[in-house]
């Protein structure tokens, strides 16, 4: 995830006839290869092989050749396909039907699919729903607060929790906050770091997305940073209206990439602070003129995100939660910090939420909800 983007995080990998596994690839970024032909350049020899991948092979020309065709040419035994691919230009042909056509035994595997969903899922919302998917995260007190009545910056989550924080933003195309965010915390929204893990155990069970997340951790990644950053989506209210050391920081985090800030604008600023915006984006500032939920799914759109998140409190909780669907997800870390006073979390149940998955990092206990569209009565 996030390496590709907003190509999908495709896996590959082509195994001798008793499905020992000679080569693993994955998508590259964009305009490299895709994750078939980045495994057939590295298989160097024609010995009879099977092919499986997580998500149906392109069939038509884009940056690079389809995979379909290369494929065909080195004449697998078996592939194994994980999910259909539901972009409307792949329906020009039928991949299934061209396999077996040369020789070659095609079908769909239910297992693949369910391992490779999770990672797929942004990019599968997006083709067919033209909206990502998003994860809305909050940590909270040990006595179910999110923040202090006098909403201060402070840290409730421990080290490794921010870690695992830190990494998952790494994987999104984007992150949202809202205007108090952006006044009281000077929040900077970019993957700086990671600390190393290798001192705790996580039981995940059968979880598939997060403990890859911890694989991926524990592995080590390249610190290649300039090329893990999200877009930056900062609410802007004139009566929050951050100081100048947050434009400074947003300036020089701006220089290490490619993505965008993204500055939506609630109500009417001075023309002095209309020009400091955007003296610090090149993207045009949206000035709300409707509903945020609208705002955020055009930029999304244009943008071609797969996965956002969301880190904000109650007002943007609340002014996007409407929009969510059985895709989305709510994260909540439980910390043990308490703060004795302070802000409630508004999850005024106005969908049902599933639990996904609930574990331990160290002390912090995290839980992963789905959201549902069934409304509660």
């Amino acid at each position: 995830m996030g390496f590709s983007s907003p190509n999908p995080p495709v896996a590959c990998v082509i195994t001798d006839t008793r499905d020992n596994i000679l080569v693993g690839a994955h998508t590259q970024r964009t305009g490299g290869n895709h994750a078939e032909r980045e495994a057939y350049s590295k298989f160097s020899n024609d010995r009879p092989h099977k092919l499986y991948v997580t998500l149906e092979p392109c069939n038509h020309f884009g940056r690079t050749p389809p995979c379909l065709d290369l494929i065909l040419e080195k004449k697998p035994l078996e592939v194994i396909i994980g999910n259909p691919d539901p972009n409307p230009i792949l329906k020009s042909r039928n991949t299934i039907e061209e396999l077996e056509q040369q020789g070659i035994r095609a079908s769909y595997s239910d297992e693949i699919r369910s391992i490779s969903y999770p990672y797929l899922s942004g990019f599968l919302t997006r083709i067919q729903k033209n909206r990502p998917v998003f994860l809305m995260k909050a940590a909270l007190s040990k006595d179910g607060y999110y923040c202090n009545t006098n909403k201060d910056k402070i840290a409730l989550s421990n080290p490794h929790s921010n870690a695992i924080s830190q990494f998952i933003r790494s994987k999104i195309d984007a992150i949202v906050v809202g205007p108090g965010t952006v006044f009281g915390d000077n929040p900077s929204l970019d993957f700086r770091s990671y600390l190393p893990i290798d001192s705790f155990e996580i039981d995940f069970g059968r979880e598939f997305f997060f403990s890859s997340i911890l694989t991926t951790l524990r592995n080590g990644i390249e610190n290649d940073f300039p090329h893990k950053q999200p877009d930056r989506v900062f609410l802007i209210s004139s009566s929050k209206f951050p100081d100048s050391t947050f434009f400074e920081k947003q300036r020089a985090i701006a220089t290490q990439g490619n993505e965008k800030i993204i500055f939506l604008v609630l109500d009417r600023i001075s023309e002095a602070r209309e020009s400091l915006l955007k003296l610090t984006t090149d993207f045009p500032l949206i000035f709300m003129k409707e509903n945020i939920q609208n705002s955020l799914l055009e930029i999304a759109s244009l943008r071609l995100w797969n996965f956002v998140l969301i880190e904000g409190g109650n007002s943007l909780y609340s002014s996007i939660s409407s929009i969510f669907n059985q895709n989305d997800l709510l994260i909540q870390i439980h910390t043990q910090k308490e703060l004795n006073d302070g802000i409630e979390m508004d999850l005024n149940q106005k969908y049902l939420r599933e639990k996904e998955v609930s574990f331990f990092i160290d002390d912090d206990y995290w839980e992963v909800f789905r959201y549902s569209n069934k409304i509660i009565n």
